[in-house]
């Protein structure tokens, strides 16, 4: 038999016979509006004109489709998350008057004097610590339903009652299985056939079968289960909240009905992905020159910090917390790697929330109120970002990623080629490459962009860090070479994929395809890879004449690089699993490489791994890349760092600080000696004396095999006004200024390269790697 439904007429009466509720609202003086617009309940405001209920009651079946059964046990589900949060994270849930079994309903405060999210958000009101709050909620229910905040027995006892298996199937149909499939559910207009073609592919579904694994087997704690804006309240009271921090919560949850024992990565996921969505529909409604040239404005400026606010907020409660555990094998490591685990899985739930609240069922109101081209474009960017963040989530080593991704994905979409075609992402003239995803390197020292007058190479200009973040666009072999000679742009990696551009613009100017080569390798004689970069630029140029060759040589030297960047950080990550204070000079990260980096990269993934690690970065004088450029990129994607003179670098292997050092190289000889940023020799030599390893991260092209040692090692020198830039110093004073210094093979632990990790002798071990028809493996020695 079932449920007797309420309706706007037998509210009241249901409401004068119990006690409890009258005691809330006058029946006498109060009104009743059913206001529910989801699809699985019925929703009851009651209001006397000073209090009010509201009363949710399951259907037994779906609102849109009365035919499609459903269970009415969810209220249970309902019931239970609303007794937990009003237990464990009290300050953010409606005040709860209980669960009527019989009738499959509850009971909770009335929050018409507070607004919901997604409308507040559609409307372009700002809404200071809501974010971080809801971060807050996600910890404080985590933390008391978890292992971490009650015993094992009493977690297993409660995950058991909450089982939610219905309601479950529904999550795992439509959030990791009908969107990459064809489905009655799906739907999308024909406009952006490509951008959901796109996500059709193995590489995707195996990214996303990866979180539908975690989504169905880490049944870690009490989760929300579908934390989106529309679940979620927020002060419409007329308060600026950011000048009253601590009066009060500044949201309230609700909606708890798909609630069950699952990952708590999922709750901060799902929230993301829907900021994801309001970002987009912003996005799609400014003019394209402003969306391409990054002039977002404040609204969207602040939609954008949401990720980093509401991370704040999770994570700096669940550590505050988690000091408390009762557990004490939780070791602060372990704190840590699980920490950065439910990082990495939120942004890929992120993902799968974006596409589908996008092309599956349940579309939302931010995209399906646009129109037209704004709406096609809010869909292509919410679609590539969020296959970026799938394809590349296992890799992400801050919130601040996200931000940076979707950024990035909605300055390149809706790129319009000659043809009238559209692109969602920038390529070279004639290339059918989509961008290559590299979500942990979201910050991109250089990338192909297209622009009105056919296409650039958009830089980050080197020189302006930490004070400001700068992007160029340089369209001429001598802006390339002008931006590579004053470290506009820098690092081996980034100076080859340069070069490669620099070549082909020089060929498309006219300039002799010899000539353009010397021109091109003379900005930097010390960096090999620049040479390499060249070479490949110039073979694709001969083989058929055509200067866009050329430039397609550059991007796939960025592609190469970023899955190189990946392979060190792996095979370096597990060669240093031990050492916890790693000291690194200069900078070899994002700023220097396509990728997440080499020496840095291994860092960025021992950070991901939730490995402990603390970063000593030299101040690498005269220009100070360290201090400038390594340090802050570091503290800005979350890892620990500590800035020391170069001076201090010695001392403190010395003084036993230090587990490891692990630096870059710009040239490597075939015997193993390394040319490196001036200061890195005399770190190899305290290493040595101190017994302390020291490795070099670098791609194979950073070896030049017609380098037999040190001695066929050019050294650049550079000039004395930057050493001379103190206030007062005799300007007129000589200086010997070489960019680098050679450290001799006997120095060095071993090189860790994309194939492996090289030891000496390194005469043996690179001839090895470099022969003809050697196997990659990435994961042994090269002895």
């Amino acid at each position: 038999m079932s449920t007797q439904l309420l309706n706007e007429e037998t509210v009241l009466d249901y409401i004068s016979g119990r006690d409890d509720l009258n005691a809330v609202v006058d029946v006498r003086k109060a009104t009743v509006r059913e206001v529910g617009d989801g699809n699985l309940n019925l929703l009851f405001l009651v209001q006397d004109g000073t209090h009010g209920l509201a009363i949710k009651q399951t259907l037994p079946y779906v609102r849109s489709d009365h035919s499609w059964k459903v269970t009415e046990d969810s209220i249970f589900a309902e019931a239970r998350g609303l007794d937990a949060a009003s237990r464990y994270a009290g300050a953010y849930a409606p005040e709860y008057y209980g669960l009527d079994a019989e009738r499959r309903l509850i009971v909770e405060e009335d929050l018409s004097d507070w607004q919901v999210w997604r409308p507040a958000l559609s409307a372009g009101k700002i809404t200071p610590l809501a974010a971080r709050d809801t971060g807050r909620f996600v910890a404080e229910l985590a933390y008391h339903t978890s292992y971490f905040g009650q015993s094992e027995q009493d977690v297993q006892r409660a995950a058991a009652q909450a089982a939610n298996p219905e309601l479950e199937q529904i999550t795992e149909d439509l959030i990791f299985t009908e969107p990459y499939y064809e489905h009655v559910h799906n739907s999308w207009d024909a406009n952006v056939d490509d951008a959901v073609s796109a996500l059709r592919n193995d590489e995707v579904r195996t990214q996303v079968a990866k979180l539908k694994y975690e989504f169905l087997t880490n049944g870690e704690a009490l989760i929300h289960g579908d934390l989106h804006t529309n679940s979620i309240f927020v002060r419409d009271d007329g308060r600026d909240a950011a000048q009253t921090p601590d009066e009060g919560a500044h949201v309230k949850i609700f909606d708890y009905e798909f609630g069950f024992y699952g990952p708590v990565a999922f709750d901060i996921g799902i929230l993301w992905g829907n900021f994801l969505i309001a970002q987009a529909r912003e996005f799609a409604t400014l003019p394209a020159d402003r969306r391409h040239a990054g002039a977002e404005g404040e609204f969207l400026e602040w939609l954008l910090s949401l990720y980093e606010e509401s991370w704040r907020g999770f994570e700096g409660e669940f550590r505050r917390l988690a000091t408390h555990t009762s557990n004490r094998i939780f070791t602060e490591d372990f704190v840590n790697q699980w920490i950065a685990r439910t990082l990495r899985h939120a942004v890929g739930f992120a993902g799968a929330e974006g596409v589908r609240r996008t092309i599956g069922w349940a579309k939302v109101s931010d995209i399906e109120t646009l129109e037209g081209e704004e709406k096609d474009t809010a869909v292509r960017i919410v679609l590539a970002a969020s296959r970026r963040l799938l394809e590349g989530f296992e890799h992400i080593v801050s919130s601040s990623d996200v931000a940076a991704i979707v950024r990035e994905t909605a300055a390149s979409i809706q790129v319009r080629s000659s043809d009238g075609a559209l692109s969602d992402g920038p390529g070279i003239p004639g290339s059918d490459k989509s961008p290559q995803a590299r979500p942990s390197e979201a910050l991109r020292s250089l990338r192909w962009v297209d622009t009105d007058q056919g296409g650039a190479l958009r830089i980050i200009d080197q020189r302006r860090l930490p004070a400001s973040l700068e992007y160029r666009n340089l369209t001429t072999v001598d802006e390339v070479i002008e931006s590579i000679r004053t470290l506009a742009v820098r690092g081996a990696n980034s100076i080859g994929a340069a070069g490669a551009f620099a070549y082909g613009f020089a060929v498309r100017d006219g300039i002799a395809a010899d000539e353009a080569f010397d021109k091109v390798v003379g900005a930097r004689p010390t960096a090999v890879t620049l040479r390499h970069g060249v070479q490949l630029a110039a073979e694709r140029y001969e083989k058929n004449g055509d200067w866009r060759d050329a430039l397609r040589a550059g991007d796939d030297i960025i592609a190469a690089d970023a899955d190189e960047c990946r392979r060190i950080g792996e095979i370096g990550s597990r060669e240093l699993a031990d050492a916890t204070n790693i000291l690194t000079h200069c900078n070899t990260g994002i700023l220097a490489t396509a990728g997440i980096g080499t020496a840095l990269g291994v860092i960025y993934t021992k950070h991901a791994k939730g490995q402990k690690v603390h970063a000593y970065s030299t101040e690498t004088r005269p220009l100070r890349q360290g201090l400038r450029l390594t340090a802050w990129e570091l503290g800005r994607n979350g890892v620990d760092v500590t800035a020391l003179v170069d001076g201090a670098g010695p001392a403190a292997l010395h003084q036993g600080i230090i587990d490891a050092v692990i630096v870059g190289a710009d040239r490597i000889a075939v015997n193993g000696d390394t040319a490196n940023k001036i200061g890195t020799y005399s770190l190899a030599v305290a290493a040595k004396e101190n017994g302390i390893p020291f490795y070099i991260a670098a791609p194979l092209s950073a070896i030049d095999r017609n380098a037999a040692s040190a001695e066929d090692i050019p050294v650049e020198f550079r000039s004395g006004e930057e050493v001379l830039d103190a206030p007062g110093v005799n300007q007129n004073l000589d200086t010997w200024n070489p960019a680098f210094d050679v450290t001799p093979a006997k120095l060095i632990s071993g090189i860790i390269t994309p194939e492996g990790v090289l030891r000496p002798p390194f005469v043996d071990s690179i001839a090895k790697v470099l022969a003809p028809g050697t196997a990659r493996s990435g994961d042994g020695d090269r002895a």
